[in-house]
């Protein structure tokens, strides 16, 4: 099994969870949350389930609301992922060439 996220000084920004919205339409707040972190490209990686239930749309759509670029990747266990595996998603989603 791979090393996830051992070295996080070699990421560029780690926001952890430090507010948890709870409530209907709770989602609805994730564009504005990111956007008072300091985001302005957002990187959203989940598994084919989520994908499937419809429920990819529901995060996507306040990002969008709030102007905030965005990039989709769905991978089989999102778990699997390393620190540079992420590192190297990030940087070819928001390439500007």
């Amino acid at each position: 099994m791979k090393n996830t996220f051992t070295d996080v000084s070699k990421l560029g920004i780690l926001v952890s969870c430090k507010k948890t919205l709870i409530g209907q339409d709770a989602i609805n707040s994730v564009g504005g949350e990111a956007k008072k972190l300091g985001a302005t490209k957002v990187l959203v990686i989940t598994d084919p389930g989520v994908l499937r239930a419809g429920l990819i749309d529901k995060v996507l759509a306040p990002l969008k609301g709030a102007g905030l670029a965005q990039a989709r990747l769905f991978l089989p266990n999102p778990r699997d992922l390393t620190e540079e595996d992420v590192r190297s998603i990030y940087r070819n989603a928001f390439q500007d060439l």
